[in-house]
């Protein structure tokens, strides 16, 4: 009897724990439906509330409105400058920095960029204060000289000016990148042995992919001679970032200038249009083309001669020079007289009268000069 009440004991405590989970998991599953059919409930309110939605596309017209806002307001950024060296682009930054401007770098940092409505306007500024000085100091190195000053260093400060106008003038050709010009005065003396003259070497950088024709070398080399004093232009050396030679190319003197080849074109358009205009009629319009290369002879030729004719009779051989020689015999004359300076000079000699006939001669000369530009 004791066990089977020791064994309805046990059954009863498991049948109790058994309702009281039943009861804990009924009552989660109650709290579950209970929240989800609260919100289940806000849905359906918000749904049937047309107030919600107004105020849901009002929120977001603002929110797209003030976007657009801050992008107009927004400064267009446009290039001021592009490839600046170290030293003007500090020097312009400080100057923006100064007057407040905002200010922008390129993705690869190569180029300045502000607000396009004042790139024109500080342009003008910038450039009444010198800037950008494009890395080469020119002349106004002679502005800032101290007092007593060297005559050498006064020389060194003229030759380095020299070489950065130089320098600027050059880079403001459209392939040109950055240029370095170097200068050897020339040296005077009076003796013609130690006398030097002035050469001058040019390196350019080209921007890629761009080249430098001849008639741009030769301008080079042109202006580079004439602008410093006693520098022939054969003296003058023109070198590339890829160290080739430009200035060999031209200094043969064979180079056409600009008049020259546009008389070529010229003489090339004159025959290709004659010779369209006489085989069109017979081929028809547009079954003629024609391409003429013109080759011109620019060289100069100069010729003189001589030519003698015969004199009117009854001299009829043309004389074209004529010699005299005179001999005496005997012995000087001495001087007699008075002494003094009249006696002592002897009497002059008395033109002996010419027995040959009177000849004329007639020399004509005639110079010609061929004309230029043969074809």
């Amino acid at each position: 009897m004791s066990e089977t009440g020791a064994t309805a004991g046990r059954q009863n405590s498991t049948n109790q724990a058994a309702s009281r989970s039943g009861n804990t998991a009924s009552g989660n599953t109650d709290s579950g439906s209970t929240s989800g059919s609260a919100f289940e409930r806000t849905l359906k309110q918000l749904r049937g509330n047309p107030l919600i939605a107004l105020l849901i596309a009002g929120a977001a017209s603002i929110a797209i409105i003030a976007v657009l806002f801050m992008w107009a307001s927004s400064p267009e950024y446009r290039v001021l400058y592009s490839n600046l060296s170290e030293a003007d682009g500090g020097s312009i930054i400080n100057e923006l920095d100064t007057r407040g401007i905002p200010y922008q770098f390129s993705e690869g940092g190569q180029a300045l960029m502000v607000p396009s409505d004042q790139v024109h306007t500080l342009r003008l500024q910038l450039a009444e204060q010198g800037l950008p000085r494009g890395g080469n100091l020119g002349l106004e190195l002679m502005e800032s000289q101290a007092f007593g000053i060297s005559q050498f260093a006064e020389q060194i400060n003229y030759q380095r000016g020299l070489e950065g106008e130089l320098a600027r003038s050059i880079e403001s050709l459209g392939p040109v990148e950055g240029v370095r010009v170097h200068l050897s005065m020339a040296k005077p003396s009076v003796f013609i042995r130690d006398r030097e003259p002035a050469k001058a070497s040019v390196v350019l950088t080209l921007l890629p992919g761009r080249i430098l024709g001849e008639g741009q070398v030769s301008a080079i080399v042109h202006m580079v001679s004439g602008s410093v004093p006693e520098l022939a232009a054969e003296d003058v050396t023109v070198v590339n970032q890829d160290g080739r030679l430009l200035s060999a190319e031209t200094s043969n003197g064979n180079d056409l200038d600009g008049s020259q080849l546009e008389y070529i074109a010229e003489v090339e358009r004159s025959y290709q249009q004659r010779i369209e205009h006489i085989l069109t009629p017979i081929l028809g319009r547009d079954n003629v083309r024609a391409q003429v290369a013109a080759q011109i002879d620019f060289s100069r030729r100069e010729q003189t001669s001589e030519r003698y004719g015969p004199n009117q009779p009854p001299n009829e051989a043309a004389v074209r020079s004529r010699q005299l020689s005179l001999a005496y015999d005997g012995e000087d004359p001495l001087a007699t007289g008075i002494p003094g300076a009249l006696s002592n000079t002897p009497p002059g000699t008395l033109p002996s009268p010419s027995t040959s006939p009177k000849m004329r001669k007639r020399k004509p000369t005639s110079k010609k000069t061929h004309p230029r530009g043969a074809a």
